[in-house]
C-alpha cells in the first residue's frame, strides 16, 4: 500500500455504528486509511496487527474494556506506546479531560467533534508522526 503524503493509518474504535461508520468515511474522504472496531479487543487487535499512526477510542465503550482500559493497554505495548491517542468522549469537563491524559491518551475531544477539531487533532497526529520517525532515523544513524 503506498502512503500519501500527509495520509495517516487510523485505528477507530467505537461501539455506535452510526458515529464509527460516519467518522470513518469523513476520515477515509481526507485521505487517510482507516480500520473501525466495535469492541475494545477488536480495536486492541487491529492496533496490533497495523501498527497506526493514530488511534481515537470512545471512552463509554460498552464492552469487556472501556477507553480508559485500551489506553492503559496501548501504553504498555512496546509497539504501540508512542502511537498518537485521541480519547472521543460526550464528556468534557476539566475532570474528564484530566482522567483521559493520566490513563494515556494525548488528546481529549467532546462529541460530537466539529471537522475543526478533528482536522486540529490529525494535524497533531501527523506532527507526532515525523518526530517519531525523526527520533527513528537518529537512533539508526547513531
Amino acid at each position: 500500500m503506498l502512503i500519501k503524503p500527509k495520509q495517516l493509518k487510523i485505528v477507530l474504535i467505537d461501539d455506535n455504528l452510526h458515529l464509527r461508520t460516519s467518522l470513518a468515511a469523513v476520515l477515509g474522504d481526507l485521505g487517510h486509511v482507516v480500520q473501525v472496531g466495535a469492541t475494545a479487543q477488536e480495536g486492541l487487535q487491529l492496533a496490533r496487527d497495523s501498527q497506526p499512526d493514530l488511534v481515537i477510542c470512545d471512552i463509554a465503550l460498552q464492552s469487556e474494556m472501556n477507553g480508559y482500559g485500551v489506553a492503559r493497554a496501548m501504553r504498555l505495548n512496546a509497539k504501540l506506546a508512542t502511537t498518537f491517542l485521541v480519547a472521543l468522549s460526550g464528556n468534557s469537563s476539566q475532570e474528564d479531560r484530566m482522567r483521559s491524559a493520566n490513563a494515556g491518551f494525548d488528546r481529549h475531544v467532546a462529541k460530537p467533534a466539529a471537522i475543526d477539531d478533528i482536522q486540529g487533532l490529525l494535524d497533531d497526529a501527523w506532527l507526532h508522526k515525523l518526530r517519531r520517525t525523526r527520533r527513528t532515523v537518529r537512533a539508526t544513524n547513531t
